[in-house]
């Protein structure tokens, strides 16, 4: 849809991959910009690190600096939000160079907005913005820092935000949430990929094939450094372990780091794994009696559950972790930590069938694409609100 030299310059915060959520999302979002033109997409790594670049910009990480530790301090700590400063700093001197050596883009598309403090001579420049969010921060902290620290870095992140012609969020709560601060935002869903499809499809013959096999367990997946699931993971085992519950039906914990974070669990009926193979990933989905989510805070799951939606698995999530996953089939949906258990034992797999869901992410899908080409072919458009 772009048209002679122009393409869309996509700035990451992650490199588009497999692993934690925020690869998932970089890589849906540079499928979902090649559909429409040509993407040249920055990296963080890909951001060069030379001498005359990190002098250029201590003059504007020092105020970044400032800047961060006033929004960041108390809520990611000091270290973190020094380290923060600098970084925007260079990011900003270095994608002002690519920009001009590139010449200029018919669309800028920027997913972690704060780490790219450009937007502002970006918008300054008529080039449109659209923000494609992976969350919005600060709904991602540890909800007990002080009330004072999350509004101020919500409020830094609006400003940003307003200076975009378009949002694209990954969840309908956050399109909703920011249209109420003026900003057009528009719900673009997390769509597995067609790999991840046939594989969760695997999984639901293989299930069928060996239905005497399933039942077997409770599968709980996820890593640590996914700080909400790791809290909500840590509230179920000490609900289970201070009620003294002899648990109907094993629980088996997956996910990179695991084994030393849960250890302490680890009995007949829990059975802690740590990082697994493929193989092994496969065999303990083949055989489980349903996917436990358990978050209390946070963002919510708001990608890797949707990978399992075709596999044919009862998925049970707390109200908070499902915020963001179709309702209905497979899907069920807990009030509390501490009732997800007792629901996960008592469901009952039908094997919904995906394609419904697929067809109405799809259909949402098409009509953020379009929202995206107005505003390279109008580019006057980049200068209005809606």
């Amino acid at each position: 849809m772009t048209d002679g030299n122009a393409y869309i310059l996509l700035l990451q915060s992650s490199n588009p991959g497999d692993g934690h959520g925020g690869e998932l999302w970089s890589r849906r979002v540079l499928g979902f910009l090649k559909t429409i033109g040509e993407v040249r997409n920055i990296v963080p790594e890909k951001y060069p690190k030379t001498v005359s670049t990190l002098c250029r910009s201590l003059l504007y990480g020092g105020w970044l600096v400032v800047r961060s530790i006033r929004n960041y301090r108390r809520v990611g700590g000091l270290r973190w939000a020094i380290k923060r400063g600098l970084r925007d700093g260079l990011l900003h001197k270095t994608t002002k160079g690519i920009v001009a050596e590139m010449g200029r883009p018919s669309l800028v598309a920027i997913e972690d907005i704060r780490m790219f403090p450009e937007v502002a001579f970006l918008a300054e420049d008529s080039c449109p913005i659209v923000a494609l969010p992976h969350n919005i921060e600060p709904f991602t902290y540890n909800p007990n820092a002080p009330l004072e620290d999350i509004c101020r870095m919500l409020q830094h992140e609006l400003r940003l935000y307003r200076k975009c012609q378009l949002v694209l969020t990954i969840s309908e709560e956050d399109a909703w949430l920011l249209r109420n601060f003026g900003i057009r935002a528009f719900y673009l869903p997390y769509i597995p990929s067609r790999e991840k499809i046939d594989w969760a499809k695997a999984v639901a013959s293989e299930r069928r094939a060996n239905s005497q096999d399933v039942q077997k367990h409770i599968l709980i997946l996820g890593t640590v450094s996914n700080t909400p699931t790791l809290d909500g993971t840590r509230r179920l085992l000490d609900c289970l372990k201070e009620k003294g519950l002899s648990l109907e039906v094993p629980v088996c914990i997956v996910g990179s780091g695991t084994n030393e974070a849960f250890d302490e669990y680890s009995s007949e009926s829990i059975r802690v794994c740590g990082r697994v193979s493929d193989s092994e990933l496969m065999e303990l989905l083949c055989s489980a009696r349903a996917l436990l989510v358990t978050q209390a805070w946070g963002a919510g799951v708001l990608t890797r559950v949707f990978d399992w939606l075709p596999a044919g698995i009862p998925i049970v999530c707390t109200e908070h972790a499902g915020r963001s996953i179709p309702r209905g089939g497979d899907v069920h949906i807990c009030q509390d930590v501490e009732d997800a258990y007792a629901k996960a034992c008592s469901v009952e797999p039908c094997e919904a069938p995906f394609s419904p869901i697929l067809k109405r992410l799809v259909a949402t899908e098409e009509e953020a694409l379009r929202k995206v080409a107005r505003l390279i072919q109008r580019p006057d458009e980049a200068t209005m609100r809606s």
